[in-house]
């Protein structure tokens, strides 16, 4: 065990104290230690667990960030100077700072600054802090003591109001993060339907003693529920921005507890912030906790009944039960699977009303488009048209959609030109819906087999779903060898067919390997895997056919093995071949096909031509 060790961590500009994180600040006096002390005599170990793990706490606890910040703003130096003094004979550190390495700290200054820290930091009794000047989250007490201290809080370091403090603590002391959004409901796009739907909740705030003269209980949590990137928390913060409420939100995940009883403790303090401050501010508050499912679904526990899942996810409803109707609390929570929701969850009084937000149809996707190709600040080449770009984009989430208007400006501005072109365009769509940029073309064999891949695909799709494809290309991008870019999506009421022509989608891909380059690759491992995940839903998440439970993983075997049978039987009809060769001709010619491309090669085996 080491003698006591002095650490010196000198000019900590102000500008990269803002940048730190927690594991920058630990390995920033890490290498500061290694520097000034003979680490080969000490026990690193020791120094790792006591120093840097605590150093680690008092940046968590916001102390040493908000204390030189404040020494910037009280003594307008742009460095100060840490000093860290290790006793291994004793449990604390002692933490002085200063403005100059040489400044003395008078007894006076000791005992008012020790008087504040006692305060603040109580929840880190091992970690003694002393120092000319305090952390701006102190400074009503730090002002009371000016005196003693000989120094004035500059205008501006602290909260401006009693609310903003409370706000900054529960986002500190709790699992919460509370903000005023600036978004409102005019800014959401959505059907008509939807839009009512939610001005409905604004309703209840702006208007709740209506409600309650007229003797009709508001809802106390409203669900929101659908796929990835559909804007279920955007539509939750222009609520709350539109009646100028509070906005709390967390994941429940972050409230799931690693210790038994840690769970259900972070739900109360939530909502007892919640409580506190609606009744603090005078206004209401939206608590919105995202991915519901994380502990909500009771049916795939980890810890059996009576875990910490169950703990946490009882809290909850105890909670909410709680209510009442003065209290002006709504909470609002957002999942993307809510047939695995706890039935407790989604009965009336807890989450018994329902909102789904899908994918937007075309009305609203075109606007989304309109809306973020707008604020790009770059115009559209001439002859590019939104609903050009809106026919690229169907089956994509308004998440998507955004990423794609950035993706385009930035290919644009690297481009050096100063008009965004359908090639800067359909290069962004397919960057985000790969994740990856364009590779360089591999050998000519395996371009051949990608070719007829992705052209199976296509034949499948137009075969079972009758749509033809926005896209197929056979570039390679990431792991892709290339991609088709389906118009066909996997939401709202599917029937039994539905989900057996999606497999074949699927399928098909490997499917026109076989039959037209006579052997079969790995390359469809994702398209395999896809088609066990939904198989797998259609039997036991909605039941569709009859099935042994223990037999589950060979009946999707078998199944899938059938399907794909009668999928190459299907592919070497005449007529389906032919059409699929001269796909293959063509996409081997282009590189890329759109669905006007694409439309008048399947016309022959098409139920209809809609496009």
């Amino acid at each position: 065990m080491p003698e006591q060790i002095t650490v010196r961590v000198a000019n900590v500009k102000k500008e990269y104290l803002e940048t730190l994180t927690p594991l920058a600040w630990t390995n920033d006096f890490g290498k500061t230690f290694k520097a000034t002390t003979d680490v080969d005599k000490v026990d690193y170990d020791w120094v790792k667990n006591n120093v840097l793990n605590t150093i680690e706490k008092i940046y968590l606890n916001g102390g040493l960030q908000s204390l030189i910040i404040w020494i910037y703003d009280t003594f307008d130096k742009d460095f100060c100077v840490i000093t860290l003094t290790i006793d291994p004979g004793k449990t604390g550190i002692l933490m002085e700072a200063s403005t100059d390495p040489t400044a003395t700290i008078t007894k006076d200054t000791r005992v008012a600054v020790d008087t504040i820290i006692g305060n603040i930091h109580a929840e880190l009794p091992d970690i003694f802090v002393r120092t000319i000047s305090s952390a701006k989250t102190i400074s009503a007490t730090l002002s009371s003591m000016a005196s003693a201290v000989g120094a004035t809080m500059p205008t501006g370091s602290t909260p401006t109001t009693d609310i903003d403090r409370l706000c900054e603590e529960i986002s500190k002391n709790t699992k919460a993060e509370v903000v005023k959004p600036k978004e409102t409901l005019a800014d959401y796009i959505c059907n008509p339907l939807l839009k009512t739907e939610l001005e409905e909740i604004r309703d209840f705030f702006e208007h709740s003693a209506t409600y309650k003269s007229a003797g009709v209980n508001i809802p106390k949590g409203i669900l929101f529920k659908g796929p990835w990137g559909t804007g279920k928390t955007y539509a939750a913060r222009c609520i709350a921005g539109t009646v100028d409420c509070f906005f709390m939100t967390c994941t429940a995940s972050a409230l799931q507890g690693q210790y038994i009883g840690s769970g259900a403790e972070n739900i109360r303090m939530i909502f007892k912030a919640a409580k506190v401050l609606s009744e603090k501010s005078g206004k209401g508050v939206i608590l919105f906790i995202d991915e519901l499912d994380s502990f909500g679904d009771r049916q795939n526990r980890s810890g059996g009944a009576g875990g910490e899942e169950d703990r946490t996810l009882n809290q909850l409803l105890a909670e909410m039960s709680g209510f009442t109707e003065s209290e002006n609390i709504m909470v609002l929570a957002a999942t993307n699977f809510p047939e695995r929701l706890d039935s407790a969850l989604m009965r009336s009084g807890r989450f018994g009303r329902q909102i789904t937000i899908d994918y937007p149809d075309d009305f609203e996707r075109l606007h989304m488009v309109k809306y973020y190709f707008d604020k790009i600040k770059m115009p559209l080449e001439a002859g590019v048209k939104h609903e050009t770009i809106s026919d690229l984009t169907k089956g994509l989430t308004p998440a998507d959609i955004k990423e794609i208007s950035n993706e385009a400006g930035i290919l644009t501005i690297r481009q050096g030109k100063s008009e965004i072109t359908l090639d800067n365009i359909n290069e962004a769509v397919n960057k985000v819906i790969t994740k990856n940029i364009r590779h360089p073309d591999g050998e000519s064999e395996f371009i051949k087999l990608v070719t007829a891949h992705e052209c199976g695909h296509v034949l499948a799709e137009v075969l079972y779903n009758d749509t033809i494809p926005i896209k197929v290309t056979n570039y390679s991008y990431g792991d892709a060898g290339g991609f088709t870019q389906t118009a066909s999506v996997m939401t709202g009421l599917l029937s039994k067919e539905k989900f057996i022509d999606h497999i074949r989608m699927l399928l098909g891909g490997r499917v026109a390997e076989e039959t037209i380059c006579g052997y079969i690759t790995n390359g469809a491992s994702n398209d395999l895997a896809k088609a066990k995940a939904i198989l797998k839903s259609y039997y036991k998440d909605y039941n569709l056919e009859p099935y042994e439970t223990d037999k589950l993983e060979q009946i999707v075997l078998d199944r899938i093995h059938k399907i794909y049978e009668d999928l190459l039987d299907e592919f070497n009809v005449e007529e389906n071949k032919n059409v699929l060769t001269k796909l293959i001709e063509q996409l081997s010619s282009k590189r890329v096909l759109y669905a006007e491309d694409i439309a008048p090669l399947v016309a022959s085996i098409r139920k209809k031509v809609v496009f």
